[in-house]
């Protein structure tokens, strides 16, 4: 396939950007050929990707090149994967009659180790979601939930590495129900699930956010104890 994409004539930007692969430190190694790259458009007024399905995606050459043509001026989401590399999601401003030239470093994917719960264990993280309420919002069917084994398949090891995708716009994280800050330092194998709102509307009532309609993260801690790593 080639790596070249092209919309109709009437819109006049380019994204002509080059697709790396790098090493566990991000360090540029060589060219990555065959990674497939997507474009959507995004909505500056809630920083949601808008799938743009006129535009198939596009295969990087054996230099690693890619291009989209024809792109009306605006803001757009390149989401780049290939086998073996952590998926990759860049945003990129396109003005009119101009050329955006990203260069893209994708990280090997690492398999974190598996986290391995005994059943005492399972219970206790069991018995801690269903405390805070986790459970039944989640059979209520708002929202979108992550709970341990679901964070351990995704072979992430910082959680925000792992929330990335949905930290969009405004969102209000809560950790154990208290808000805080982004937590750069929090691992996966410390928490025992996440709910994530998108919408301030979907929020559970206790925290709902008088700042517009700014969306919830909801992290719930692991009980001491629980990643005992035996089985």
């Amino acid at each position: 396939m080639s790596a070249v994409m092209t919309l109709p004539a009437q819109a006049t930007g380019t994204i002509a950007g080059i697709v790396m692969r790098g090493g566990q430190s991000g360090t540029p190694l060589g060219p990555a050929s065959g990674a497939e790259v997507r474009l959507s458009a995004v909505d500056l007024s809630t920083m949601e990707s808008i799938v743009t399905t006129r535009v198939p995606p596009a295969r990087t050459d054996e230099n690693g090149s890619f291009a989209f043509h024809g792109l009306a001026a605006g803001t757009y989401r390149l989401n780049v994967r290939l086998v073996g590399y952590v998926s990759t999601l860049l945003d990129v401003s396109v003005t009119e009659r101009g050329a955006s030239r990203p260069t893209i470093v994708l990280v090997p994917l690492t398999p974190a180790l598996e986290r391995v719960l005994t059943t005492a264990s399972r219970r206790r993280v069991a018995r801690t979601l269903e405390q805070r309420g986790f459970e039944e919002r989640r059979r209520q069917g708002w929202g979108h939930f992550l709970n341990p084994d679901q964070l351990a398949r995704s072979g992430a090891t910082s959680l925000l590495s792992e929330l990335k995708p949905y930290l969009r716009g405004c969102m209000i994280m809560y950790v154990d129900g208290v808000p805080t800050a982004v937590p750069r330092s929090l691992q996966t194998r410390d928490v025992a699930g996440v709910e994530i709102y998108s919408r301030n509307l979907q929020v559970p009532a206790a925290y709902q956010s008088a700042r517009g309609d700014c969306g919830s993260v909801l992290i719930w801690l692991a009980p001491p104890g629980a990643d005992d790593g035996s089985s």
